[in-house]
């Protein structure tokens, strides 16, 4: 479930948001709703955390075995928080321009796609 609302997000992110965060003044708008965005996903990613840690500590076996897999909703909660930072960010008028070093080479810096990483808490 976490991985289809990044999968989404990520679409729309490059096909809209991405492209119009460059220019000055309508980045004030795209990253508002960047911000909005990156809001309901680290909503979402706690709430799929929650539900995915009480299920798998429900299925799993009792005693040393027990693990808790939150991978899914912590990384749409990490990509949550990347795009409250960036939109933030594009929100004022120049400074935006910097986010254009970050979609050129996502793997060189701040945004660096977080929900493609994955989290395992073992108890």
């Amino acid at each position: 479930m976490g991985y289809a609302i990044n999968n989404s997000l990520e679409h729309i992110e490059s096909n809209a948001l991405n492209p119009c965060g460059h220019i000055p003044v309508v980045s004030t708008a795209t990253g508002g709703l960047r911000v909005v965005l990156g809001a309901v996903e680290v909503i979402a990613g706690l709430a799929i955390s929650i539900l995915q840690g009480i299920v798998s500590a429900y299925y799993t076996r009792t005693g040393d075995d027990r693990k808790c897999d939150f991978s899914a909703g912590l990384g749409t909660m990490l990509h949550g928080f990347a795009n409250l930072a960036r939109g933030t960010v594009e929100m004022i008028p120049f400074v935006n321009m910097i986010t254009m070093k970050y979609d050129k080479d996502p793997e060189s810096g701040l945004y660096t796609n977080p929900h493609r990483l994955h989290y395992r808490t073992e108890k």
